[in-house]
Parts: C-alpha cells; sequence; structure tokens
C-alpha cells in the first residue's frame, strides 16, 4: 500500500465478480451481456489461474484492474513465455491520480517474479500511454483489398464448413505451417481453439479447402457493416489452385463490401487476393512488449544459439532497436546497431489478429 492509501495487489476469488462488473461499467456499459464476456474470460480459460487478475483498492474498493494473458511465442528457434497485459482500466472518478500505470507497475513486477521471458500488449488507446512507460511499438502488417479481375486459372477442390469435432486436428496441423512462417506466433494447445475467450473471439476458422478429401487450407473473418476483416488465413504448402477456391469463398463472403484484414503479406491467400483486387498494404502499432529479466532472456535465448551479450541496451532507442530487430521488424536504422551484428534477419513478425486480447 502507498502512501495515497492505494493497495495493488492479486484479486481473491471471491472480487472476481467485481472485476466483471467494473469492466462492464467501464468498457461496455450499454451491453447487458458483457458481465457473461468477462466472466468467462476467467471462468472458462483453462490457463487462466490465482494471481492473473491484478487490482489496485482505495478504502477498500476496486477502483482500477488488470488481466493478464499468458502467451507462449515463436521467436528465432526457441518459446518466449509473454505476460498478456489486458483490460486495463480505472474508474473516471479516479483517473488521473497514477492507479492505472501503478496497478501496470504491479503486473510487470508480478512478470519478473513469475518468470515471464517478456510483457505483451495490444493497445486499443494508442502508443504514447504505453510508450511514456518503456514499452516499445511492433508494427504489423494490414490490408485493403477491392476485388476487380476474377483469376482464370483452374479452380481445385470444394470449399467446406469447418468444425472443432471433425476438424481440430487438421486444421492445428495446417495452423503450425503458418506459425514457422513468421517470428512471434502464438502457439495454441488444443484447449485454446474452443475456451470460453476462444469462442467470444469465433477463433475456430469458418470456412476451408479439401482436395481429394484432404484439407488444406482454411480462413476465417469478422463480419463487420462495412464488409469483412480477414483476421486467419493458413494452407499448407504445394496446396496452389485451392488457394484459388478459398479466395473467392473470401470475396463472396464480402458481399461487394469491403476486404480488410491482417495476413502475412506473403500468405498465400494475401497473395492471391492480390491477384484479383486493387490492394493496398498498411500497419499497424497495436503490439507492443517490454523486458522483464534480461539474464533470463539471454538465457533462453542462448540455449538455442542466439547471442544478445550479457548486457541490456543502454538507452531507450537502443531497446526499440533490440526489439525489432529480436522480432523481426527491423527499421533501416536498426541495420546499423550492434543487435542487427549479434542477431542478423529471421522471418518476419507476425501476430496473428485471432490471437489478440
Amino acid at each position: 500500500m502507498d502512501q495515497d492509501h492505494t493497495e495493488y495487489r492479486a484479486a481473491r476469488d471471491d472480487e472476481i465478480e467485481a472485476c466483471v462488473e467494473l469492466q462492464h461499467q467501464v468498457f461496455r456499459p450499454h451491453e447487458d451481456d458483457a458481465p457473461d464476456r468477462y466472466r468467462s474470460y476467467v471462468r472458462d480459460d483453462p490457463s487462466y489461474r490465482p494471481g492473473l487478475s491484478r487490482v489496485a483498492l482505495v478504502e477498500g474498493r476496486i477502483v482500477s484492474h488488470l488481466r493478464i494473458w499468458e502467451r507462449v511465442l515463436n521467436v528465432r528457434g526457441t518459446t518466449l513465455k509473454a505476460g498478456g497485459v489486458g483490460s486495463l482500466l480505472c474508474l473516471p472518478e479516479y483517473r488521473g491520480r497514477g492507479i492505472a500505470s501503478g496497478v501496470l507497475a504491479d503486473a510487470e513486477r508480478f512478470f519478473l517474479e513469475e518468470g515471464y521471458d517478456l510483457g505483451l500488449l495490444f493497445t486499443i488507446i494508442g502508443t504514447p500511454y504505453y510508450d511514456n512507460r518503456g514499452w516499445t511499438p511492433l508494427p504489423l502488417p494490414t490490408f485493403s483489398a477491392t476485388p476487380n479481375s476474377p483469376l482464370v486459372e483452374e479452380r481445385v477442390g470444394r470449399g467446406v464448413d469447418l468444425n472443432l469435432d471433425d476438424h481440430l486436428d487438421v486444421i492445428r496441423n495446417i495452423h503450425r505451417v503458418e506459425c514457422d512462417s513468421s517470428t512471434g506466433s502464438c502457439e495454441r494447445t488444443a484447449t485454446y481453439w474452443n475456451d470460453g475467450p476462444a469462442r467470444l473471439r469465433g477463433m475456430f476458422p469458418r470456412t476451408g479447402v479439401e482436395v481429394d478429401g484432404r484439407l488444406v487450407a482454411y480462413a476465417n473473418w469478422e463480419d463487420r457493416p462495412e464488409g469483412i476483416w480477414v483476421t486467419e488465413a493458413a494452407a499448407i504448402e504445394g496446396c496452389g489452385a485451392a488457394i484459388v477456391t478459398l479466395a473467392e469463398t473470401v470475396v463472396s463472403a464480402a458481399s461487394g463490401g469491403a476486404i480488410e484484414g491482417s495476413l502475412r503479406r506473403d500468405n498465400p491467400l494475401a497473395a492471391c487476393l492480390g491477384q484479383m483486387s486493387e490492394m493496398s498494404w498498411s500497419v499497424h502499432d497495436e503490439m507492443m512488449v517490454k523486458m522483464t529479466d534480461w539474464a533470463r532472456l539471454d538465457s533462453r535465448l542462448s540455449s538455442v544459439g542466439v547471442d544478445i551479450g550479457p548486457a541490456p541496451p543502454k538507452s531507450r532507442s537502443d531497446t526499440d532497436s533490440f526489439w525489432r530487430v529480436l522480432f523481426g521488424c527491423a527499421l533501416t536504422e536498426d541495420r546499423d546497431t550492434v543487435w542487427w551484428d549479434r542477431l542478423g534477419p529471421c522471418p518476419p513478425l507476425f501476430y496473428s489478429w485471432a490471437d489478440i486480447f
């Protein structure tokens, strides 16, 4: 408890309902079913454990909250355990007193104590708030496509609706191919695909393409008033013209509206849409990372022959360069740093929209 009588700690199990109501009040006050969503984030998530809900109390009242999401990222031949920051909030009447920042700092101490390799978050309020607290933004690709020329090549395979009972194992195998094509992809256990938060996000893909009875590709999207937002697409190597069948399914789902989303630039579906559309690429910098323990990260990476050295970055700009190089999204100026000399290139950064918490 600090001098302002604000207490920072883990939420007790009997305080979870208060945390649910707090999120309802701040994030979705006009949605009657919002409490079910926030309750599911805890009660229907097998990875949830005591300590992952952090709170601030003033005179015994919970006034600020943060939910930690555990993620495992594929980075340069190994996996890194990330502590994800989500649902950071503070009641309006308590803002401007540094309480939310205190909850964030409390979570960062928890990351250190629990042995996380890094902190991870996805901001919806812009980057300055977190940037000022030592978090580094990493750019992820987004696209916008307007179909204007159907492909003339022969269609291969047939579109199929997907379901967990019949397709989970093969979907996981295809997803593995996509993960191996990038840096920063999120590992998914079998239960991850269908736990409460995954169902709320609509994670399991809607449609796929079968060739000779074998599923070779899939895609998923969110319906939006102006069209669709593609959240994920993956295909086995050598699926060939089957990806055209998948692309036509996606175009049809948009019903003439906008086709936007976030995919790797060299994702097979993105490449196919690029051939049949006016397509533009941009980036979003909602993904941000922060160091927890340099020695631990060094040990983790050195176990697979990746040498980041014994000394952490000496400045904020040096820190930002380190993260961009490590995750495969180096800027031109980053190639003049010691981190580029030590680490060199790697597959480009990509973290699926479907895994954002």
